[in-house]
């Protein structure tokens, strides 16, 4: 392929990626962060793109997981991470011996 062919590939490619909004974007228009041009703008985008709405669709899925795990951590409490170490390090120094003996 010559260089101009892939050249302007590559132009198309980041034209096009230019086109939608950013991850960022996405949640900064969720979070009221958007000026009131890049919120407009980024709204209408969603609107007309399926890609980036189906996008926007994840990352609300996403976000409601998070939330459901913070609330379960919430409830239930920190896991002990310690006590689990600390039972690791012991099994792994087990192990170690058992297998150094043979």
């Amino acid at each position: 392929m010559s260089s101009w062919l892939k050249s302007l590939i590559w132009r198309g490619i980041r034209s096009t990626l230019r086109r939608h909004p950013s991850y960022e974007e996405f949640l900064a228009l969720r979070d009221g962060e958007l000026s009131q041009v890049n919120s407009r703008r980024t709204a209408a985008h969603l609107e007309r793109c399926s890609l980036c709405h189906g996008e926007r669709n994840r990352i609300e899925e996403d976000i409601l997981r998070f939330k459901a795990v913070d609330q379960w951590v919430n409830v239930v409490g920190q896991p002990h991470v310690t006590e689990g170490l600390e039972r690791l390090q012991r099994t792994i120094q087990a192990w170690e011996a058992f297998h150094s003996d043979a």
